[in-house]
This record gives structure tokens, sequence and C-alpha cells, in this order.
């Protein structure tokens, strides 16, 4: 029973101390990041603009195909669920 509790004690002091270690000045930050970004004029399209035309870096962010690849795996694997549902009700009978 003890150990249980120190385990359990152990586990949230790791999550205590990844949310104040990290989390929370990642957050500020960022924070700080953008206010000093937006302080100094940078506009935040043409940033993203100029990340858009960086090789490696834009194949990074390339949601739509992201999507559609995602789109078409979830479509994939619940075919497969509605076969295997069907074999199941087959050996039910």
């Amino acid at each position: 029973m003890a150990g249980s509790k120190l385990q359990q004690e152990e586990t949230a002091s790791r999550w205590q101390w990844m949310l104040f270690v990290v989390v929370v000045p990642s957050l500020f930050a960022a924070f700080f990041l953008l206010l000093i970004a937006k302080a100094a004029g940078i506009d935040a399209v043409k940033a993203k603009q100029w990340v858009d035309s960086v090789p490696f870096v834009a194949e990074w962010f390339d949601w739509k195909k992201k999507e559609k690849t995602l789109a078409n795996t979830i479509e994939t694997q619940q075919q497969t669920i509605k076969r295997q549902n069907q074999t199941i009700a087959k050996q039910k009978k």
C-alpha cells in the first residue's frame, strides 16, 4: 500500500516537473517571442511565405498532403473494421 502511494507521488512529481520546468517556460517564451516580434514589426504572413519557400521546412508543414493521407488511412481502417465485424458475425452464427 505504501509503495503504491509512493509510486503515485513519483508519477505526479514527474508530471509536475514536466509542467513547471518545460511547459510553462515554453509558453512564456513563445508569448514573449510573439510580443517582441509584433513590437519589431515582423509580419506573420511574410514569415509564413518565407518558411514555405524553404525546401525542407515546407515539407514539414504540407498540411493538405497530410490531411489527404490521414483521410485515406481512416477510410482504409474503417473498411478493415467493417470486414472484421462481418467475419466475427459469421463466426458467431
